[in-house]
């Protein structure tokens, strides 16, 4: 263990940070900061306490905002007793604990609410795709701090991935001992309703998933399509996706028979790839 010990008192008072940011080679930062900072202990194992407050931040072209943070360690764990960003309207709120001896996360919580992610997404130029549209989100999580398990519900009226548009997104989630259950994921695109449950299981380096869908369904208008029975997925570490038993079914037309819908049933099978 790192015995370096640590012996910090500092009382930061920034009335414009772009000063930092003049003096070293860091992003470009903005607004105001001041605090009161005291940190003992080692390097392992820190103590003490830190508290910011922050007003009209920015970091590099992204608006903070406003921060309130208030964190604590007492040699075994580190707490963030408050941590909450808000800047017209949008909220990050994140509070739990981490036991620094046992590399676990204690009942972690946060919560986010953003009227548009674009503003905090453009200035990441390596983005594949232009992401804009809100979204609101909670997650609880404790355990190990490579695969926690925990709670995820997220929603958004309108979320644009490049030009596909996401509508009435709702997402419902598991996880637990590297196994993420999807109890719900809904939303609309062109129209068509789209719905999904399912498990999804990683291994601890990320390099492979299973998954097992075991309720999907699109509907558009009067015509409903879904899964009979569960499918399988599995991508393995060279890159190889396998598909199997995915079948989509339903009625043949919209006719109906003697005041019925016709049963007749259309497919589509899934395959290996």
């Amino acid at each position: 263990p790192d015995r370096s010990g640590l012996d910090i008192h500092l009382r930061p008072n920034f009335n414009d940070l772009g000063l930092l940011s003049r003096l070293f080679p860091i992003p470009a930062l903005g607004g105001r900061l001041k605090g009161d900072v005291s940190i003992g202990g080692t390097i392992g194992r820190p103590q003490g306490r830190i508290e910011l407050h922050g007003q009209r931040l920015v970091v590099g072209d992204i608006p903070v905002g406003s921060l309130t943070a208030l964190v604590a360690g007492d040699g075994r764990r580190i707490t963030a007793e408050k941590f909450k960003i808000t800047n017209d309207g949008d909220v990050i709120d994140l509070h739990g604990s981490y036991d620094v001896k046992k590399q676990i996360v204690e009942d972690a919580r946060l919560a986010l609410k953003i009227a548009e992610v674009r503003t905090y997404l453009d200035p990441w130029k390596a983005l594949p795709v232009e992401i804009q549209g809100d979204l609101q989100a909670k997650i609880m999580a404790s355990g190990p701090l490579t695969m926690p398990g925990g709670k995820l519900t997220a929603s958004s009226r309108r979320l644009q991935l490049g030009n596909t548009v996401l509508a009435d997104i709702r997402l419902k989630a598991t996880s637990r001992n590297g196994e993420l259950r999807i109890e719900m994921a809904e939303t609309t695109v062109l129209d068509t309703r789209m719905k999904l449950a399912g498990t999804l299981r990683l291994d601890n380096r990320f390099e492979r998933f299973d998954a097992e869908v075991s309720a999907f369904s699109v509907q558009h208008n009067d015509l409903t399509l879904r899964m009979p029975q569960p499918a399988q997925l599995r991508l393995t570490p060279d890159g190889n996706l396998h598909i199997a038993n995915f079948v989509l079914a339903g009625p043949r037309s919209g006719l109906k028979e003697n005041g019925r819908r016709q049963e007749n049933p259309i497919s589509v099978c899934g395959h290996h790839v």
